[in-house]
């Protein structure tokens, strides 16, 4: 058991010498505790949530309060990463990140990501371990794809991913979407706006698409691939703020 885990689990009160240890034994470690979601209609931010029904997730529902869900994949860039943590931070924001596990960034930003998870303003959301096109992908791999990137997000955020995934690419058909529920993954989620920042992009380009695309109920895609969302990000926050949109994560509107 790394120091992480054995820190969080005597600070959540889990850490329990056993008999054998009392005498003199080996010290005996539980696993670490996965955080487990609340299934309440009251969502943390005091409003009412909708109750989760199997399916992709497009848009947000209606709602009496104007909220977007803006979400950023995979994670190629660490330096990305660590922009958009501080975005969070700044404008007081909260986002769902579906994160691809391969790479490095997860790891070198653990202790700012894991301090923003448990405050609940980053939710943490599966978009496999590799970044593969998962309509190509037989059963079996599949499953790996999901396994090894729930797995990681269990094991060093001590959060569950499921149910929302979303497929690389937004390339999904039935078979995938069966082989991913029977897993517990039952909710894939797609989006109705995107920034385009998928590589390299002008300044003005996201920003065009941003006014666009920042409006109420939008599922917004956004990545972590480059640095050029950073230059751009106190243009976008305006948006937010003109608009009175709320930013949520998942969890903040669904309950299942």
């Amino acid at each position: 058991m790394d120091r992480r885990k054995f820190l969080a689990a005597t600070a959540a009160g889990f850490f329990f010498p056993s008999a054998a240890n009392a005498a003199g034994g080996p010290l005996i470690v539980p696993d670490p505790i996965i955080r487990e979601r609340v299934a309440s209609p009251m969502g943390p931010l005091g409003f009412q949530r909708t109750a989760l029904k199997e399916g992709k997730r497009i848009r947000l529902p209606e709602s009496e309060i104007k909220r977007i869900a803006w979400t950023v994949d995979d994670g190629a860039s660490a330096s990305g990463v660590r922009d958009y943590l501080d975005f969070v931070e700044r404008y007081d924001l909260r986002m769902t990140f579906f994160i691809t596990t391969v790479y490095p960034a997860w790891k070198k930003n653990r202790e700012q990501i894991q301090e923003l998870v448990d405050a609940g303003r980053i939710q943490l959301a599966n978009h496999t371990h590799s970044h593969p096109s998962m309509t190509r992908l037989s059963n079996e791999g599949i499953k790996q794809e999901l396994r090894k990137c729930g797995s990681f997000i269990e094991d060093t955020f001590g959060v569950s991913a499921k149910p929302y995934y979303r497929p690389p690419y937004g390339r999904i058909d039935s078979r995938v979407i069966n082989v991913a529920k029977d897993m517990g993954y039952t909710s894939p989620v797609m989006w109705s706006g995107s920034l385009g920042d998928t590589a390299d992009q002008r300044k003005r380009y996201i920003l065009q698409l941003g006014n666009k695309w920042i409006q109420d109920r939008t599922i917004l895609l956004d990545h972590f691939n480059d640095r050029t969302p950073k230059y751009v990000f106190k243009a976008l926050s305006k948006h937010l703020k003109r608009r009175e949109l709320m930013t949520v994560t998942l969890d903040d509107v669904y309950y299942s």
